[in-house]
Parts: C-alpha cells; sequence; structure tokens
C-alpha cells in the first residue's frame, strides 16, 4: 500500500491489482513454477529478444523446450533477423487471453 491511489488502510495491507495487464514473460515464469519443471539454461538464446542472463531467460527457456511456447518470426517491424534467424518471444510484451489460454493449455 502506499502508491498513488492505493492508500494503506489501518492494517497497512498490499493490494492485489486484478486488473493489471501480464506480460509473455512473466506468464511463462508463473507457468514454469506452478509445473515445477527443472530451469533450463541453454548457452545459446532461442529468441532473438530473451539473451541469456536477462530476467525471463530460463523461465522462457524451459516454456520453449516443453513446447509452450512459440515466438514470432524475424524480419517484423523492429525485430531484424540476426545471423541465425532466431523468432522474437516479446517477453515485455502484455500477454493476451489467446496466449495465455494456449500457454496453459499446452503446459
Amino acid at each position: 500500500c502506499g502508491g498513488l491511489g492505493e492508500p494503506c488502510d489501518p492494517q497497512r495491507r498490499p493490494y492485489f491489482r486484478p486488473g493489471a495487464n501480464v506480460t509473455r514473460g512473466q506468464i511463462a515464469k508463473i507457468l514454469v513454477l506452478t509445473a515445477g519443471w527443472t530451469l533450463a539454461n541453454p548457452p545459446v538464446a532461442t529468441f532473438a529478444d530473451v539473451p541469456p542472463g536477462s530476467t525471463f531467460y530460463q523461465y522462457v527457456e524451459t516454456a520453449a523446450q516443453r513446447g509452450i511456447i512459440g515466438g514470432y518470426p524475424c524480419g517484423g517491424l523492429g525485430e531484424p533477423c540476426d545471423p541465425q534467424r532466431r523468432p522474437y518471444f516479446r517477453p515485455n510484451a502484455n500477454a493476451t487471453r489467446a496466449h495465455i489460454s494456449k500457454m496453459v493449455y499446452l503446459a
């Protein structure tokens, strides 16, 4: 509590924010942790925009290895192809209901 528009009550309880968006990277992390899968840490990234060491790297790689997530082909606006022509995952993009439904179903 105490954030903009979130006054504290006498118990100083936090806010849940049920209407807040969730990103694709966050969904990957939630699913991998919920499933209890061992985290993958390959030396080469599957996606051009989720490099080793990034916040969601191991979660995205684990989900990719399990076949529950895919990416967008390189070559789109703002997503040039690297030498490996790796796809983009867009980990910071808001997840749609369709994204979430597909990932949960496949998990």
